[in-house]
């Protein structure tokens, strides 16, 4: 039987046939209203392309903004955010590929203390010896 580009083969016949964008199995991007919560770093502040990236925990999002929220993109620089805004929305339905924001807010996060401060804290000092690192014999336990 001869194949769709002229080959022949006794017995055996192959025919593809794609519709739409990948035979319309492809799901795509979708824009919805979204917050997300990162850090807000890397702010480009040419009047011609506002824009800034917030790493959250499921990772970057490249965000565009609009002149009125320039003094408040810089004011929260390298700080935890609440931002809100248009996204678009990877087909996954929860990875955001790219946003407009519309707000910005700071979050004000745990105080940090020096490392010092915090054994103090708990009664802890530094280890004398690798040894106190062991605990008791797990019986049963083969090593």
């Amino acid at each position: 039987m001869p194949m769709d580009d002229g080959a022949t083969s006794p017995g055996f016949s192959m025919s593809v046939r794609v519709s739409g964008p990948l035979g319309n199995g492809a799901r795509q991007t979708s824009e919805d209203d979204v917050t997300i919560v990162g850090r807000l770093h890397m702010g480009d502040f040419s009047p011609a392309t506002l824009r800034c990236r917030i790493d959250t925990y499921a990772g970057s999002v490249l965000a565009d903004f609009d002149s009125e929220l320039r003094d408040a993109v810089l004011e929260a620089m390298d700080q935890l955010v609440m931002a809100s805004g248009r996204a678009e929305v990877q087909p996954d339905g929860s990875t955001v590929r790219i946003m407009h924001l519309e707000a910005v807010q700071r979050l004000t996060g745990a105080s940090t203390s020096p490392l010092s401060e915090l054994a103090h804290e708990q009664g802890v000092g530094p280890i004398r010896s690798i040894e106190e690192l062991r605990g008791d014999p797990i019986d049963g336990f083969l090593l």
